[in-house]
């Protein structure tokens, strides 16, 4: 229903430090869902999972896991017609869809481009 991104970048180095705040709605009884996030490549570019919560006390987490360029979240269930919020947290140097670089002029740059699916290079997002 509504996703809310913070992204902290820096002049030292590449690695961005996110976190994803995203409502959502339950269409069926649900104790397992996942959102897209790449993790780590050969080049050890990508973004690692560091915390995943609810802010509503009537959800709980059991556990998550990251792998094929997904964040699988296992949780007590959730019932259908419930809204709620979780919240990914992560760190990572992006592999694509984030763009760090200099410009013409030598300044430090950062720049956007998701188009039409890099946005999970970066964020995460369904």
């Amino acid at each position: 229903m509504h996703y809310q991104y913070k992204i902290e970048l820096n002049d030292n180095n590449d690695t961005i430090k996110g976190m994803t705040g995203i409502v959502f709605q339950a269409n069926e009884e649900i104790t397992f869902f996942s959102f897209d996030l790449s993790g780590l490549n050969k080049n050890r570019k990508g973004m690692i999972v560091t915390d995943v919560n609810f802010n509503d006390p009537n959800f709980s987490l059991q556990e998550f896991k990251q792998e094929n360029d997904k964040v699988f979240i296992k949780c007590l269930p959730i019932q259908k017609g419930n809204i709620t919020s979780v919240f990914i947290q992560y760190k990572g140097i992006p592999s694509n869809g984030l763009i760090i670089s200099k410009n013409k002029y030598g300044e430090r740059t950062f720049f956007a481009d998701n188009w039409p699916d890099r946005a999970h290079n970066w964020i995460s997002c369904r």
